[in-house]
């Protein structure tokens, strides 16, 4: 498909993006809503470009499929390399790593605080790839926090919090790969150049250690964690109203002059639910007692590590071409080579022992 021509739409513009928000609030299905916004901004575009008329609207529905299935076609590699980082998370778990991590972690861990500060540190160990972030980290730490009665909305937040800012601004991450693929020629590079800059997920760090260091919660998450730690709040308190904002028998609660802050806390049977999705998800997986730390801290290492001479690799360092123009070259057929190298070398320790 060939380029799209710049033109200007006036006012009209805002419509796609104002249109695919009110949606999303409203039927809380976002992926619909923005379907719904791109098809909107096309017709515009047709609209404008060639005139109304019943041509355009059909070459409207037309353009977008084959938009969409030429951007997924060029992201293919990158699609492949989340698809061996979700690969290399299950035999991750699968060898006994992230058990044996989780059994040692506590054996150290005294306390909360610990707990959940080793959780976003190992959250930024895990750079290179958000999903592959979250799904290790909260394999991993979620039965350590449980024992010191972390509630899961706190890990959660810990974990995003530690997953996609801490992948931004690492040069060797699939981010890295994306954003310096939008920007083009010399994306890499420039993408490095912004790190600094980059105040979100700096600041974003930075507060995660700040709020885990005070232990100091407040609003939905205050009560979230006093429900995790089974603490009754004071009576007639703002944590009572907001613990209180979703039992069945709202007529036996009074919230006058409550706050209004959306809670988190849910009833009891929807917690059930959750729980019961998660334990069929990895049902039928073989999961090994035989694994040590060493199951989840080798493949980890052996990612970065090959994934870093992966693109070295195919930029052409080894040919003489310097390192920032090397792993700015092919950066996503490396990380694709370290996630191969990682899961032989996982499946060969595990056929050995």
């Amino acid at each position: 498909m060939e380029g799209f021509e710049l033109i200007a739409t006036g006012l009209w513009s805002i419509v796609p993006p104002i249109l695919a928000l009110v949606l999303a609030l409203i039927t809380k299905e976002v992926y619909s809503s923005l379907t719904i916004g791109v098809f909107t901004g096309m017709i515009i575009y047709q609209f404008t470009l060639n005139g109304v008329g019943g041509e355009q609207l059909v070459a409207s529905f037309t353009m977008v499929p084959q938009m969409m299935a030429e951007q997924i076609a060029g992201n293919g590699a990158l699609l492949l390399f989340l698809a061996l980082l979700g690969a290399l998370t299950v035999v991750i778990a699968t060898a006994g790593g992230s058990r044996a991590y989780a059994e040692w972690v506590t054996t150290h861990v005294k306390n909360a605080r610990a707990a959940s500060i080793l959780t976003a540190l190992l959250g930024i160990i895990i750079f290179v790839d958000d999903y592959f972030n979250c799904l290790t980290v909260g394999a991993v730490m979620r039965p350590v926090t449980d024992k010191f009665r972390v509630s899961h909305e706190k890990l959660a937040w810990i974990i995003d919090s530690t997953a996609a800012p801490v992948c931004i601004i690492a040069p060797v991450s699939s981010w890295a790969v994306a954003v310096g693929g939008y920007m083009g020629e010399d994306g890499f590079n420039t993408f490095v150049a912004s790190i600094p800059y980059n105040f979100y997920a700096l600041l974003t760090i930075f507060f995660v250690f700040f709020m885990l260091f005070l232990q100091k919660d407040f609003g939905p998450m205050a009560a979230a964690q006093a429900d995790a730690e089974g603490r009754i709040p004071a009576e007639g308190s703002a944590l009572e109203a907001v613990s209180l904002a979703r039992i069945a028998d709202k007529a036996q609660v009074d919230l006058e002059g409550a706050p209004n802050i959306p809670t988190v806390v849910t009833e009891e049977g929807d917690i059930d639910d959750a729980a019961a999705g998660a334990i069929e998800e990895y049902k039928g997986l073989n999961i090994s007692d035989r694994g040590t730390i060493w199951d989840l801290i080798v493949p980890i290492l052996v990612l970065i590590v090959f994934s870093i001479l992966g693109m070295m690799y195919m930029g052409g360092f080894f040919s003489g071409v310097d390192f920032a123009t090397a792993v700015g070259e092919n950066p996503v057929m490396g990380l694709c080579i370290g996630a191969v190298v990682a899961l032989c070398v996982v499946a060969a320790h595990q056929y050995i022992r």
